[in-house]
């Protein structure tokens, strides 16, 4: 009897699992944030007119990002005014998929079996802890992030028509942010290590996106805000309130630990100090535990492990304020290394006596254990999806008919606090 490949049975339920986990940015999509403000207002002052290019080209807080730049051109020049927002929230849907994809059809080391897919499909859907990435296309660079180091960590001899898919997608998230340029490393380590052609056109993909992300860095500098005056113990208390603590500990503990640090700020700086140092004596610590004894080849823990440290902290240099440090705020920038994180430590767990002898070993326990925990947390923060509702957003609908009785009108966006959408024509 013919076994049916259940792959593509698992694709649909996981985007059904996206799409219904806040139905109403489906039936009454929205534009969030800068993608209004920013993207879609740029885009539709060129719209229908000889420069409509110039919103595919646009530069925004001082840096590229071509996969808002499309959406946004698409929906101001294709479609109705009342449409625009589906056509963003499909570009967003189209990248949030294609992780899932990668795991159920690509060939890794790491997510070979198919216990090995779906626990890390059920990473990339729970453990996150993030809501501001959900459907929208302006925090898709951090998805591109994980798809770069997911491409990073599966074998180079893939399938002709993946090879391609990897490749278009490596060119897209390097020019849709930095977060993927920073990878730039570690894929020349691998392709100097495995000396293999595709690897080495993946490299290269990734060269020269990252050279021209640093030319338009360069060149709009003086969009980016300055770096933050408390730079130092947000780098040092950040990863474990937002990453390493909070997968393990829950976001109730780490906000007591931000709780402290508020307090100590004004009574006590010395004992503030000294808690940030044991803090991230305690984040590198659990680090050395994760990596230290990782059952893969030596290459793929400096890969796995410099891929976290490198995404989490350099995506972290000027983007941090003194907020950044509470847990749930700012998330999106400990996104991707939350996941490569989770993954390694996941990574930890032995199959190789299979799946009933996998309890027998004391260090296999513990790391079940640590896979699980933020999975749990994840799941419960996945449930409470009010904080991504756009029900208390004004409706796009509702705002465009105040705004065709008065063009002058600046439409509400969601969040509702967080600006306003100017439509002019050039």
């Amino acid at each position: 009897m013919k076994i049916i490949n259940l792959k593509p049975l698992v694709l649909l339920a996981c985007a059904m699992i996206i799409l219904f986990r806040v139905p109403g940015l489906i039936f009454t999509p929205r534009f969030y944030a800068e993608e209004g403000t920013l993207y879609f207002s740029t885009a539709y002052y060129f719209s229908n007119s000889f420069d409509w290019y110039k919103g595919l080209t646009q530069i925004q807080v001082g840096y590229f990002s071509i996969w808002p730049n499309l959406a946004n051109t698409i929906a101001a020049n294709i479609v109705k005014l009342d449409q625009a927002p589906i056509i963003v929230t499909i570009f967003s849907f189209i990248i949030q998929i294609l992780p899932i994809t990668i795991f159920l059809w690509g060939d890794s080391e790491f997510w070979d079996t198919n216990i090995q897919k779906i626990i890390c499909i059920l990473i990339y859907l729970f453990v996150p802890i993030s809501t501001e990435l959900w459907l929208n296309t302006i925090t898709n660079q951090f998805i591109f992030g994980l798809i770069t180091f997911l491409i990073l960590h599966s074998k180079a001899n893939q399938l002709p028509s993946f090879k391609w898919l990897f490749r278009i997608l490596l060119l897209i998230g390097g020019l849709t942010g930095i977060v993927s340029c920073l990878l730039l490393p570690f894929y020349i380590l691998m392709a100097f290590v495995e000396k293999k052609k595709e690897r080495i056109i993946q490299t290269s993909i990734i060269g020269l996106t990252t050279f021209i992300q640093l030319i338009i860095v360069f060149l709009n500098i003086s969009q980016r805000g300055g770096i933050s005056s408390s730079l130092f113990q947000n780098l040092l208390l950040a990863p474990f309130t937002q990453s390493t603590g909070l997968l393990i500990f829950n976001y109730a503990s780490t906000t007591k630990i931000y709780e402290l640090y508020k307090f100590l700020m004004v009574e006590n700086k010395p004992l503030l100090y000294l808690m940030i140092i044991v803090v991230a004596i305690l984040h590198f610590l659990f680090l050395y535990i994760v990596y230290k004894k990782l059952p893969v080849k030596h290459i793929y823990k400096i890969t796995l492990s410099g891929s976290y440290l490198v995404v989490l902290y350099f995506s972290l240099i000027g983007s941090l304020n003194y907020e950044y440090i509470r847990p749930g705020y700012g998330h999106r920038y400990f996104y991707t290394p939350n996941i490569i994180l989770a993954i390694s430590i996941f990574l930890n767990i032995d199959f190789r006596n299979g799946l009933t002898n996998m309890f027998n070993s004391n260090r296999n326990k513990i790391f079940i254990i640590l896979t699980a925990l933020p999975l749990v947390w994840g799941s419960i923060k996945f449930l409470n999806a009010r904080s991504i509702d756009n029900a208390f957003c004004p409706k796009w609908k509702d705002e465009l008919k105040k705004w065709e009785k008065n063009n002058n009108y600046q439409i509400n966006t969601c969040p509702s606090d967080f600006g306003k959408i100017i439509l002019r024509k050039k």
